[in-house]
């Protein structure tokens, strides 16, 4: 599961193998979340798996959560498993980066950088992650430089530089790196552009940049 994430397939044979150990509720939970994904618009069925999902979680949220003492903040399941995240470069340090073998973190939230965006190399050379948040960190030019080295992030479409220390002197940086060039969503809201060098980056990236707060994507329940 956590070397194929986007596939469905080693999930259902999880779902099997939970089945034959008697774990009924795990088994149900993961093929409920699997048929969710594939409803995409609001219908009877999709309200009746959703009621039926958050019931099994509510039931069971505590046990399925292991180690439960690193899940203390933002963690979001998608497909029966836990994708999103939140963790610092010391819980990293400290053994979340072992987490990253064992659930398949799509989307994760980096805090406590406390301005060095160092921390994000400390994410695990072997990671899947798609979206990377960096929201609120006080990161600068200098670090955002730092950040357009990193090379262990080959699956990232998604970042989130809200909050930050960001100012016009960004702009060429985030419009020049490879790095910035392949993502399909930037999300730099809150930080200290001019209207001339927001227009600079919307003419460059067009919708693949936004500005305002959100820090997740709207779901569907």
């Amino acid at each position: 599961v956590c070397a194929e994430p986007d596939e469905d397939t080693p999930r259902l044979a999880y779902a099997d193998h939970l089945d034959e150990r008697g774990e009924h509720d795990r088994a149900a939970f993961i093929r409920g979340q699997i048929e969710l994904a594939t409803l995409k618009d609001d219908s009877l069925r999709r309200r009746e798996v959703a009621f039926r999902c958050r019931q099994l979680l509510d039931a069971n949220e505590d046990q399925w959560l292991q180690p439960r003492e690193a899940f203390r903040r933002d963690w979001a399941w998608s497909r029966g498993f836990v994708e999103t995240f939140s963790t610092t470069p010391g819980e990293l340090e400290g053994g979340h980066a072992e987490l990253f073998r064992t659930h398949p973190f799509r989307r994760v939230w980096l805090w406590e950088l406390n301005g060095k965006a160092d921390g994000v190399h400390l994410l695990p050379p072997d990671n899947r992650i798609t979206a990377l948040d960096l929201t609120g960190n006080n990161l600068n030019v200098r670090e955002l430089k730092k950040l357009a080295k990193a090379a262990h992030l080959p699956h990232l479409r998604e970042l989130g530089l809200m909050f930050n220390d960001l100012r016009d002197t960004a702009v060429p940086v985030l419009r020049g790196e490879p790095f910035f060039q392949r993502l399909e969503l930037t999300r730099v809201g809150a930080n200290s552009f001019t209207e001339r060098d927001r227009g600079l980056l919307r003419a460059h990236f067009g919708d693949r940049v936004t500005f305002a707060h959100a820090r997740e994507p709207d779901r569907l329940y």
